[in-house]
């Protein structure tokens, strides 16, 4: 009987520190560590891209706009971790990978060039024009 209820103890014991082993939110401190690497490079690409004049560029701020958005988003959820929904620490890393990705190749290759800002195309003025 004793060594029943020992069995019973150490197999609990033995559940218990493998709970405790266990990240509460798994996946969490690997998006912060990439969230980190995001923001520095958004930093980066970010000077880079007003240093050669893309703010004047429509398309580029708002590629721009919606990378601080998916850095604002692993912000505030890694701020309060137990108002995340399941499965998105997952979504949020893959996320923030992709706009890594972007920063480090096509933006950061784009922005290392002047803007130069499309010409207009003129206006037709022998349609619908005063003669």
């Amino acid at each position: 009987m004793k060594k029943k209820a020992l069995i019973c103890v150490v197999l609990a014991l033995v559940i218990v520190l493998a709970a405790c082993g266990k990240e509460k939110y798994p996946g969490l401190e690997e998006l912060k560590t990439l969230s980190i690497s995001l923001a520095e490079e958004y930093n980066r690409v970010a000077q880079l891209a007003i240093n050669n004049g893309w703010e004047y560029d429509d398309n580029s701020v708002s590629i721009m706009n919606g990378i601080e958005n998916v850095i604002k988003n692993i912000k505030d959820c890694v701020a309060d971790p137990a108002s995340l929904a399941e499965g998105q620490i997952e979504t949020l890393t893959k996320s923030a990978q992709e706009s890594l990705d972007k920063l480090q190749n096509a933006l950061s290759r784009k922005f290392s060039e002047p803007y130069v800002p499309p010409v207009p195309e003129p206006e037709d003025e022998g349609e619908g024009g005063e003669s």
